[in-house]
């Protein structure tokens, strides 16, 4: 009795709280009534329709002042701009303009692999809307590679009979099309487990009735399966605004298979295929978790996966529109609970207890996973460094152990001056960086005579080297009359002109030399040099954030040069520590800049090792090995690194003395 006493209440309760939600929906319901009576009131007003003009004005000025302000200033707009042009650029590249050139697709087609398995394609069909019907079954047909199997099943009403209708008449063309009409629609999961009833292919593709597949997507994933032994595939994808691919949303370069990762968001999603052997004894999907069926399904597999494989390429567009996933998550609000509940059922499985699952603040379905700590298990924390061991040590004992040692009297700057041809200083404790009583002094360029003086040279001239040539550089010269050090921030101050060309590409470097003018390798026998560099049409400074040390690009202006043009340029230096004798030479080196030859084949240049896997130090004699391939060989003729292209064409011009105070500007630090 006391058990049908305590339904009893429940069942008033939740009678009660129907009652007062009904009530409460109405209300609400006479409240927007009542709203929309007085907006049609405001619209139909003569007065605000004569305003329309002038408020239209107004909130134009308004949203400008709003982007000036979000963006700092008008060069910052400008830039924003530029890059939204970048990023619609970037879109295409990754969209229409990835596709396959007709002599590449016939290649493809063409390819013989030493496995060709069928893949089959399930994708579950419900009301899909006629034209993403047609754009995903076309691009299924558009493949590369021929050797596949699509497998509908069709839930769909009565209303929507010309799904059916499309999908038989494309099936009796094309014998790779499959297609059942179901009894009654089942749902996410209960539909492409009909489609699954359907295939013979080796390998099972997940397809979604309303996205579209790239036209290599299936000839890649066939290239894993066989140069990696696959048997569980995906690759990157992205958000599109239907109808059109290149006008994305987000594009989601995925990381590879990390199973922590996995768990708490499901970041590989489409466009998943698998070796059919992994279902063996299991359900594709299971109908508990529908809304996130797929991170279910995924998590399970890839637990008894051998070789999971990410195809680093955007080859799954994934179409965002009214009422799906991809357009707004609150459009199907019962997928977080079944994403939630996959990955609780993910945990146990590997023997959890005890966890958390929590929404995260970037996304609802990115969790944060709590693990119950069992016991208190000591951990070790390797932090790999050669020297000052005991501030390491002295730092964990005040910060871990709270022991009054000092720790926080420690330097909080240490730095080396390397001294090539004599002794090194090396951690060397300041309180700062830049050294607070740094000396900034100018050593000004003398074309006439290659040196470099403390004081402009009253006469005019002109160094000249022709940028193609071998020696393509020019350098000047200063003799120490005392030891000197020089550590910190330098910079080029230089005039220049580029007769034969709009624009220049300069490299310079400030390196110690000998009393007698010869280099002083390291034990490696490496140059020791400050170095920087410089594209002459991207010279404009920010004045703001520039100091008298350090020149700030913004890189968002181009000044190309004009014929006979002279201008300044201020260049950057890396900061060094360079220790001098007196008599010893600090050299200034200006030339034409040219990057590496690199045009490598991505994942196909070698690379030298340690043959026992150990880390060593510079001049130590150690057996090495190597791994990777042939920098000659080209391993996919789409996947090279290409080297930039020189912007160097003639003579190079550079000015000195006179008006032209072509100078380096060094940091000098005196004795203490």
């Amino acid at each position: 009795m006391e058990e049908k006493k305590d339904y009893q209440d429940a069942y008033e309760k939740e009678h009660y709280k129907a009652v007062y939600l009904a009530n409460r929906v109405a209300e609400l319901e006479d409240q927007v009534d009542d709203l929309q009576f007085k907006l049609n009131r405001i619209k139909n007003n003569p007065i605000w329709k004569a305003s329309g003009p002038a408020r239209k004005c107004m909130h134009f000025v308004i949203r400008q002042k709003d982007r000036l302000k979000n963006c700092g200033s008008l060069s910052g707009v400008i830039a924003k701009v530029r890059y939204k042009s970048w990023e619609k650029k970037a879109m295409t590249h990754y969209g229409t303009q990835s596709f396959p050139s007709a002599e590449e697709r016939q290649k493809q087609e063409a390819a013989v692999f030493e496995r060709m398995p069928k893949i089959s394609i399930l994708v579950p069909l419900w009301n899909t809307p006629e034209s993403f019907l047609t754009e995903m079954i076309g691009s299924v047909q558009w493949q590369t590679y021929k050797n596949w199997e699509l497998c509908l099943a069709d839930g769909s009403d009565d209303a929507h009979a010309y799904v059916g209708e499309y999908c038989k008449r494309l099936a009796a063309q094309d014998s790779r099309i499959v297609y059942q009409k179901l009894a009654k629609n089942e749902g996410i999961s209960g539909n492409t487990n009909e489609s699954y009833k359907l295939a013979t292919g080796e390998f099972i593709g997940l397809f979604d009735h309303d996205d579209i597949l790239h036209p290599c997507a299936l000839y890649e994933y066939v290239k894993a399966i066989n140069e990696k032994d696959a048997d569980f595939i995906y690759c990157d994808e992205a958000t599109f605004k239907s109808p059109d691919i290149n006008k994305m949303i987000t594009m989601h370069f995925k990381p590879d298979y990390a199973i922590d990762n996995l768990r708490a968001n499901n970041y590989i999603c489409h466009f998943s295929v698998f070796s059919r052997e992994l279902l063996d004894g299991t359900e594709l999907f299971r109908t508990k978790f529908d809304g996130s069926q797929d991170h279910d399904m995924i998590l399970r597999l890839t637990d008894n996966a051998k070789h999971i494989v990410h195809v680093p390429k955007l080859l799954y567009y994934w179409r965002s529109h009214a009422g799906s996933v991809a357009g707004n998550i609150e459009a199907k609000p019962y997928v977080v609970e079944a994403a939630r509940g996959a990955v609780a059922d993910h945990l146990r499985r590997h023997g959890f207890k005890n966890f958390t699952i929590t929404s995260t603040r970037a996304f609802e379905t990115i969790f944060k996973i709590s693990y119950e700590i069992i016991g208190e298990p000591k951990i070790s924390i390797i932090i790999p460094n050669k020297d000052h061991v005991e501030d390491l040590r002295r730092f964990f004992d005040h910060y871990l152990k709270g022991i009054d040692n000092g720790w926080e009297k420690t330097p909080r700057v240490r730095l080396s001056v390397l001294n090539p041809g004599g002794k090194d200083i090396v951690g060397r404790p300041e309180n700062e960086f830049p050294l607070a009583r740094t000396q900034y002094e100018r050593l000004y360029l003398s074309a006439s005579d290659s040196t470099l003086q403390t004081s402009l040279p009253a006469k005019e001239a002109v160094n000249v080297y022709r940028s193609e040539d071998e020696n393509h550089q020019v350098t000047y010269r200063y003799r120490m009359d005392k030891p000197t050090e020089i550590t910190g921030y330098m910079k080029l101050h230089l005039w220049v002109a580029a007769p034969d060309n709009d624009d220049m590409d300069l490299s310079v470097s400030v390196e110690k030399l000998s009393k007698d003018g010869k280099p002083l390798p390291d034990k490696t026998g490496s140059l020791i040099a400050a170095t920087g560099m410089m594209r002459v049409s991207m010279r404009q400074l920010d004045e703001a954030k520039s100091t008298e040390a350090e020149p700030y690009y913004p890189f968002t202006t181009e000044q190309k040069l004009k014929p006979g043009e002279i201008v300044p340029v201020e260049i950057e230096i890396w900061p060094m520590g360079l220790l001098f004798d007196k008599g010893e030479i600090l050299q200034l080196t200006v030339g034409a800049y040219y990057p590496a030859k690199a045009d490598i084949p991505f994942g196909s240049a070698p690379i030298s090792i340690p043959k026992e896997g150990y880390t060593y130090m510079p001049g130590q004699n150690v057996e090495k090995m190597t791994i990777g391939g042939n920098a000659t060989e080209c391993a996919d003729a789409n996947e090279v690194v290409k080297s930039p292209a020189t912007h160097n064409v003639g003579r190079h011009c550079i000015y000195t003395g006179g008006k032209y105070d072509s100078y380096l500007y060094v940091p000098v630090i005196p004795a203490k």
